[in-house]
């Protein structure tokens, strides 16, 4: 819905779409990337380069789950569950 331009972000928050996201986490202290697999649910940005998400929201990525399959878990599996 976001892509066709039908679900817009909320007030205050990134217009570059994106409701979920997955990648390497980032040292908020360092700034260097880890090698520690990771997937969030966030309110928008989900498609930019890297995205901000408070540590809360941070879910660790089976070693058996691609980034692929691990970034639709927050906002479709989760919801359905």
């Amino acid at each position: 819905m976001q892509t066709r331009g039908h679900y817009p972000p909320p007030p205050g928050v990134t217009n570059i779409i994106g409701l979920e996201c997955s990648g390497y986490l980032v040292d908020p202290k360092t700034n260097v990337i880890t090698d520690r697999r990771v997937m969030a649910l966030l309110s928008g940005g989900g498609y930019a380069q890297f995205a901000k998400v408070h540590k809360d929201h941070i879910i660790d990525i089976p070693d058996e789950l691609s980034f692929e399959t691990a970034e639709c878990i927050p906002e479709k599996f989760l919801t359905a569950y």
